[in-house]
């Protein structure tokens, strides 16, 4: 029996659809599927928001090869009931855009279609946009979580008409990070040889000490207000950050997304997030292994296409916070990493000399001169990457939307 990995791959404000876990969280099917190993995967997002949509294509795969393909050369268009007919063109990772920014608009039903480079056509089952909702507030509580544990808690208020009592949640967060060793100088090695080497000491050409890390949820964030006399969500919690984890330390962010959504996409997604909680029995007999959405392929009935095909209504909003507002006058997490210099020597032959082979697996940082001859006592002090390079864990392109 086949062995096969199935990955989910997401575009901006979607979160994986044929899984059964989400995003790092992978976990492996044992199995067949419609005897194929590579079934077509559909992560289709359509809203509310006037921009280019978005629609992601890849295939799975066996665990014995190296990656996901994703799909290319597709033809996809997006059609409305309305007559309207938006194409899409293709970009890296098996990411189709719109041609065209556009909207998704009240009362008129969407269709996604898809034929493959080779002629095999899909089709999902027309979606219509469901009744708008708003994110009334954004708020972040000190507080304890049910282990006890001390922390903030980011929780929503929302709500919509009668009619909207469906809603979906996704999250984008953002932190600063400062390395605390960071040093504006470099060392490289120049030459080595036999018996004779040479480093030199430079200006770093990059800016590396402040950066930006960034992640995405790791579950399926899903209420219903359906039982409830209103339509108002309250104090949803969408996430719980330890007030010892390190991207508190300087400053951080978080950006929401409130989705309205129908009762058939409700319905995919709550089956997904029972899939993903119940991971640790995937191997069980009543396991399906296959979560069907709302594509399907227009030839073969049979064929089993993963993915699904959603149509939402999406409010947002975004939140900042400073330790010192919550915690005032405690002191701040620790670094991600226990940051100790050290002192690697150059003692010995070609391909034996400590503090070179350091720097050509990139694993330290220049921090400065051993003046305080830290054993072993080399000349130069080196701290590990992440103590001294922000860009091992995150990005030094300032995002957009940070304030200060």
């Amino acid at each position: 029996m086949n062995q096969y990995k199935i990955i989910p791959y997401l575009s901006k404000g979607f979160l994986g659809l044929f899984l059964l876990a989400l995003q790092s969280c992978i976990t492996d099917y044992q199995g067949t599927i419609g005897g194929s190993s590579e079934v077509l995967v559909v992560n289709g997002l359509l809203t509310d928001e006037y921009k280019k949509q978005v629609v992601q294509l890849s295939r799975s795969y066996t665990f014995e090869n190296a990656g996901p393909r994703y799909e290319t050369g597709a033809a996809v268009t997006v059609s409305g009931s309305d007559g309207s007919l938006h194409a899409f063109y293709e970009t890296p990772n098996g990411v189709y855009k719109s041609v065209t920014p556009f909207a998704a608009q009240a009362g008129v039903s969407y269709q996604l279609e898809i034929t493959s480079v080779t002629g095999e056509a899909y089709a999902s089952s027309p979606m219509s946009l469901p009744a708008p909702t708003e994110i009334q507030a954004l708020k972040a509580v000190a507080t304890t979580n049910a282990q006890g544990k001390p922390g903030i808690s980011i929780q929503l208020d929302g709500s919509g008409p009668v009619s909207a009592s469906r809603f979906r949640y996704d999250f984008t967060e953002h932190w600063k990070i400062v390395a605390p060793y960071w040093s504006p100088l470099d060392i490289v090695v120049l030459s080595e040889g036999q018996s004779t080497f040479n480093l030199a000491i430079i200006e770093r050409e990059t800016e590396e000490q402040v950066c930006y890390g960034t992640a995405r949820p790791k579950e399926v964030l899903l209420t219903s207000t359906a039982a409830l006399s209103s339509n108002e969500v309250k104090n949803f919690p969408i996430r719980f950050i330890s007030k010892e984890d390190y991207i508190l330390q300087h400053r951080y962010s978080i950006g929401v997304k409130q989705f309205g959504v129908s009762e058939q996409t409700y319905s995919y997604y709550e089956t997904l997030k029972s899939l993903s909680a119940s991971a640790e029995n995937v191997f069980s007999e009543d396991q399906p292994g296959f979560l069907q959405g709302n594509m399907y392929a227009l030839e073969d009935p049979e064929e089993k296409v993963a993915g699904f095909f959603e149509v939402s209504t999406v409010s947002e909003k975004r939140l900042f916070i400073n330790y010192d507002d919550y915690f005032p006058g405690e002191d701040k997490p620790d670094y991600v990493v226990n940051c100790i210099p050290s002192a690697p020597t150059t003692d010995g032959p070609l391909g034996s000399r400590e503090l070179l082979n350091v720097i050509y697996n990139n694993s330290v940082r220049y921090f400065g001169i051993n003046i305080d001859r830290i054993a072993p006592g080399g000349t130069f002090l080196v701290v590990p990457a992440n103590c001294g390079d922000c860009t091992t864990l995150g990005s030094n392109i300032k995002p957009d939307f940070w304030i200060d």
